[in-house]
C-alpha cells in the first residue's frame, strides 16, 4: 500500500509540473506575440511619421528653391543695371 501512494504522489507531482510548464510556456509565447505586435504597430507609426516628415521636407525644399530662383533673378537684374551704369 505504501508504494502505491508513493507512485500516486510522483505521478501527481509530474502532472502538476508538466501542466505548469505548459501553462507558463504558453504565457511566454502569448507575451512575445503581443510584444511583437506592439513593436510592429510602433514601427508602422514611426514609418508613417517619417513619410509625413519627408513630405513636409519636400514641400519646404520646393519653397526654398523658388525663393532662391527669385533671388537669382533679382541678382541678375541688379547686375544688368550695374553694367548699364558703368
Amino acid at each position: 500500500m505504501g508504494r502505491g501512494i508513493v507512485w500516486l504522489v510522483i505521478v501527481v507531482c509530474i502532472t502538476i509540473v508538466s501542466l505548469a510548464s505548459i501553462y507558463f510556456r504558453n504565457r511566454r509565447v502569448m507575451a512575445a506575440k503581443l510584444g511583437s505586435r506592439q513593436s510592429g504597430e510602433e514601427y508602422r507609426r514611426l514609418a508613417e511619421m517619417a513619410v509625413t516628415a519627408q513630405e513636409h521636407n519636400d514641400l519646404r525644399l520646393q519653397e526654398l528653391m523658388q525663393q532662391v530662383s527669385h533671388l537669382s533673378e533679382q541678382m541678375a537684374a541688379v547686375q544688368h543695371i550695374l553694367k548699364e551704369v558703368e
